[in-house]
């Protein structure tokens, strides 16, 4: 509550309005994503945390290679400190906070299964679909029944 400890020491109206509380919470997520976010896009690519099968060349520039996966361990915790920081919790908060939880919990799942996958099928232990040039996840019906 951010917010709320600069109207203590500086008691302006500004520090209780919903636009800047909003834009504010806007504005730390996005820093702290463009901080943090390269780093970890580079870190997931040398550990091989994609859904490609094909291998990775020479990346020659940031965009390069192939896509990784798992973003959301650095999403959802930015958005979940920006929250705190700025946001009034109140039931709402909370109802967004858990809603944002439970549908970061079935895609870290979904990725967390692509990944194995292809663990499985470099390994040899598994057969790589001809059809297939990314790696499997969770079904679909399992991820709508979970969403719901």
């Amino acid at each position: 509550m951010l917010a709320d400890l600069l109207y203590y020491f500086f008691p302006y109206q500004i520090f209780k309005s919903v636009v800047f509380r909003g834009s504010l919470t806007f504005l730390t997520i996005y820093f702290m994503i463009n901080l943090i976010l390269p780093s970890a896009i580079r870190l997931f690519r040398q550990k091989g945390i994609t859904s490609d099968f094909k291998k990775a060349g020479a990346a020659e520039g940031p965009y390069d290679g192939a896509t990784p996966i798992m973003g959301g361990i650095v999403l959802i915790p930015t958005i979940i400190i920006a929250i705190f920081l700025w946001a009034w919790i109140n039931q709402f908060t909370i109802a967004l906070l858990i809603i944002i939880s439970s549908f970061a919990l079935i895609g870290f799942l979904d990725d967390l299964a692509k990944v194995i996958h292809k663990k499985r099928v470099e390994a040899g232990k598994d057969v790589q679909k001809a059809y297939a040039d990314k790696a499997d996840g969770i079904r679909g019906d399992v991820r709508l029944v979970l969403s719901l």
